[in-house]
């Protein structure tokens, strides 16, 4: 990224600045979203499911995002860590773009009720095919009435979807495939994002650069030959620009699934700031908002 050209300087600056920002907007959004969580907890679900899929997967967002911020040197919660991992904090992101998607894709796109019950079915239907056949694998059976269980689920919701509006309007070849119970949605990644109304095209490279860590395909080892340091958990710039992508990725989200819930469930007039203790995540409410600092040791109250 600097090269030997003598602007090793100002680039470090600048990676510098960049990451203690990131860990910033990423401290700020995992508050506002635990918050979030805390007010919306304990509300009615809705009669369809949406506000409690969406208080599920927000609360994964939060636990995710609250390891990667333990992991990140300087962070909130590691002002002593020194390993700079860069490769695992883009792995829980990747997990988090998965989340967030799945949150947009249940919860908040905006849907008719026969898409709304044949995403949720196929949740379901998924689940019931890959739960039996991953545990069987470990020789670890199911918690319920074994396989016959998850089978009288599978048959019970393919009769369902089978009746399916939305469903019955998809291409043959593709109802087929729903049917197998192989993938949880009938909408590609790409659909989605462009229902999102977001740049598909970028958010794909960045699922790409994420995935590329999450499974160590050659774009995350390979030229680490160019950079010994690269890689070894010490400091070097590389390393250090994508702990502080990550972070901003992160906050991104958070911030996003923190106005989508704020939507959902507008029927809450306040939502709370909450101080958060970063070892055992209690959260304790603020009385006044305006008293609420966030420092780079531990949010506190003047």
């Amino acid at each position: 990224m600097s090269g030997t050209d003598g602007s090793a300087g100002a680039s470090r600056i600048d990676v510098d600045a960049h990451y203690r920002d990131a860990l910033v907007q990423l401290a700020q959004s995992l508050i506002d979203a635990i918050s979030t969580s805390q007010a919306t907890r304990d509300l009615p679900s809705g009669e369809n499911g949406r506000k409690f899929w969406a208080s599920v997967l927000l609360a994964r967002l939060c636990n995710v995002g609250c390891s990667l911020q333990r992991i990140l040197p300087d962070s909130i919660s590691n002002k002593a860590g020194r390993l700079w991992d860069s490769t695992s904090a883009l792995s829980l992101c990747r997990n988090m773009f998965e989340t967030d998607l799945a949150m947009f894709y249940l919860c908040t796109d905006t849907m008719t009720d026969d898409d709304y019950a044949l995403r949720v079915q196929l949740v379901f239907l998924h689940d019931s095919q890959e739960r039996p056949r991953i545990l069987e694998k470990l020789g670890s059976a199911p918690k319920e009435a074994g396989t016959e269980f998850y089978a009288g689920e599978a048959a019970r919701l393919r009769t369902e979807i089978a009746k399916n509006s939305v469903f019955l309007a998809l291409p043959e070849w593709k109802q087929k495939r729903l049917l197998e119970g192989r993938t949880p949605y009938y909408l590609s990644q790409d659909d989605l994002l462009q229902r999102q109304g977001a740049d598909a095209e970028k958010l794909r490279g960045i699922w790409e650069l994420l995935s590329s860590h999450a499974h160590s395909y050659p774009f995350s080892y390979y030229r680490v030959v160019a950079n010994p340091v690269r890689g070894t958990g010490r400091e070097n710039e590389t390393d250090k620009s994508y702990c502080g992508l990550a972070a901003q990725l992160a906050a991104s989200m958070l911030s996003n699934a923190t106005q989508s819930m704020k939507k959902l469930f507008s029927e809450v007039s306040r939502f709370p700031r909450y101080i958060v203790d970063w070892d055992s995540l209690l959260c304790t409410p603020v009385k006044d908002d305006a008293e609420f600092v966030l420092g780079m040791t531990r949010p506190r109250v003047r």
